[in-house]
């Protein structure tokens, strides 16, 4: 059986091969030993172009405590860079990239051992003025003075990514204190402050959270840590005014299309099992919007509007 994606994924250790996304896993562990590609003591990603009929990366990620290959095999590209941007390391930071997130938000790489979790989300404010007033190298050097000062924040079981151009995502296994994870976001923002690259600009960036549970879905804590981060952005630049320009709108909505989503479900089930887990899930992520909803009305002092956010 081929795979869908176009490329055989195998992500493995020394002696086991935790995930294939093909049947004839054998072959491509062949092709791996006979490459040289099986060697787990990699400090950087290893590109083979030109082997036999085939182009290989390879690179090691740590997933919890544990230390994995992960290895993306297919038939020869004539791009001679293609193979490159199936590997999860961002070039211009060497940071985990958006392929990476990509395949632990769908499922395909699993972080070992993590019953919950913490997701960062952070912009960096200026890029456009930096880019305009240093050029595209400036900006470059930013980023990576961004990238430096994250990977020197967090712990060695925790993941960085550079997911967009000026957009990075910390993914933190096993932590759920607000405390210890605002200590990391202010350590960023601080270290940041004393960054001199520039004479005449700062470099600073927005950032938000959320906590979730190995069970919940990894989309929906990364989006309320994305709109919270918005909600800063919005409120460091004097922006929050009125409802229609906060994120309360987009909460609200959200609200309102899972709470839909809950009525619908329960329903649909009169008369027959109802099953918790689609509840319980369902209701985890309606509980956190909510939270939050409250939160930013708390802060800004707004009168909520006259939304019923009652279950059924």
């Amino acid at each position: 059986m081929k795979a869908k994606t176009g490329y055989i994924t195998l992500l493995y250790t020394s002696n086991e091969v935790v995930y294939c996304n093909a049947d004839n896993e054998d072959i491509y562990i062949d092709i791996l030993k006979k490459a040289g590609a099986m060697n787990m003591d990699i400090s950087d990603p290893i590109y083979i172009e030109d082997y036999e009929d085939y182009s290989i990366s390879v690179d090691q990620i740590k997933l919890g405590d544990k230390h994995y290959n992960i290895a993306h095999i297919s038939h020869k590209c004539p791009k001679e860079d293609y193979y490159k941007k199936l590997a999860y390391r961002d070039s211009l930071t060497g940071l985990y990239n958006r392929n990476l997130w990509e395949d632990i938000r769908s499922g395909v790489v699993t972080i070992a051992e993590c019953s919950e979790y913490t997701i960062i989300i952070l912009d960096m404010d200026n890029l456009k003025l930096i880019n305009s007033q240093k050029g595209h190298g400036g900006g470059d050097e930013a980023i990576i003075s961004i990238a430096d000062i994250i990977r020197s924040c967090i712990r060695d079981a925790d993941m960085a990514f550079r997911i967009g151009g000026d957009e990075f995502l910390i993914l933190i296994p096993n932590m759920h204190e607000d405390k210890l994870i605002r200590d990391i976001i202010y350590r960023i923002q601080g270290k940041l402050r004393n960054v001199d690259i520039f004479d005449d600009i700062k470099i600073s960036v927005s950032a938000g959270y959320a906590i979730g549970k190995a069970t919940e879905d990894l989309d929906t804590t990364a989006n309320i840590a994305d709109l919270r981060m918005l909600e800063r952005k919005r409120r460091k630049n004097g922006l929050l005014t009125t409802l229609e320009t906060s994120a309360l709108k987009i909460i609200g909505e959200h609200i309102e299309e899972l709470r839909s989503r809950l009525n619908k479900l329960v329903v649909e089930s009169l008369g027959k099992e109802l099953s918790s887990k689609h509840v319980l899930k369902i209701s985890q992520e309606l509980d956190s919007l909510i939270g939050i909803y409250l939160e930013i009305i708390k802060e800004e002092n707004i009168e909520a509007p006259g939304m019923d956010v009652a279950i059924i």
